[in-house]
């Protein structure tokens, strides 16, 4: 029951959060739409900021579940890079309103200062985390450059989907950011891939197609 009243109050945070912001939402409207009162939410956080970051983490600790789930057994690392950069386009289109709520929410966090020290934020240290190993792993194996930087690779691919993202949802130059894939994967590919690839990255590459499948 404990679990059902905090969860029913994340949930109802996300929402006001997400349409509202963290200035203009309050405690008794967060608490009231889940169907709690005000001393149940304290019970569970300290204050409205506590409920923002935690609203978050949980939006951010679903998302990883499910990509890791899609990179499961995943070995080649181009493969891998092309799987997290697809699944990012994926939950775009697969539920607008509910990406709006996810985006919403991450800009509300990060453009406060609180949020870098709070457990919240472990959440999305964990989903970035997932494309700096697969980076890291690529460049172990020569199959990327191994001059790349790849914290800043990180960062400027999540630009790219952060931008496809707001042309989406914001400027509404596109309706959809999954047919921009293999572009996005035309423009990132040059840029990190190893002019001398790996014995590894050229078995794997000698394998047809149906192998790589498999």
């Amino acid at each position: 029951m404990n679990n059902e009243k905090r969860t029913q109050i994340i949930r109802s945070a996300q929402e006001i959060f997400s349409s509202k912001g963290l200035a203009d939402a309050n405690v008794a409207e967060i608490a009231k739409k889940a169907g709690v009162v005000d001393s149940i939410l304290y019970h569970y956080f300290k204050n409205k900021e506590d409920v923002l970051f935690h609203a978050l983490g949980e939006k951010m600790i679903e998302v990883t579940r499910d990509l890791n789930l899609h990179l499961e057994g995943i070995e080649d690392h181009v493969s891998k890079l092309r799987k997290m950069i697809w699944y990012h386009l994926y939950i775009n289109d697969l539920s607008p309103s509910d990406t709006m709520v996810l985006k919403n929410l991450l800009f509300e966090c990060r453009a406060n200062k609180n949020y870098y020290s709070h457990d919240g934020y472990k959440a999305l240290r964990d989903y970035t985390k997932i494309l700096l190993n697969i980076l890291q792993k690529g460049v172990d194996a020569q199959v990327f450059r191994t001059d790349l930087d790849v914290r800043l690779a990180r960062d400027l691919i999540f630009g790219v989907l952060d931008e496809e993202a707001l042309s989406c949802f914001a400027s509404h130059e596109i309706e959809k950011t999954l047919p921009d894939f293999e572009d996005i994967m035309n423009l990132v590919l040059p840029m990190i891939l190893s002019d001398k690839k790996s014995e590894a990255a050229l078995s794997i590459e000698k394998k047809d197609k149906e192998g790589r499948i498999l």
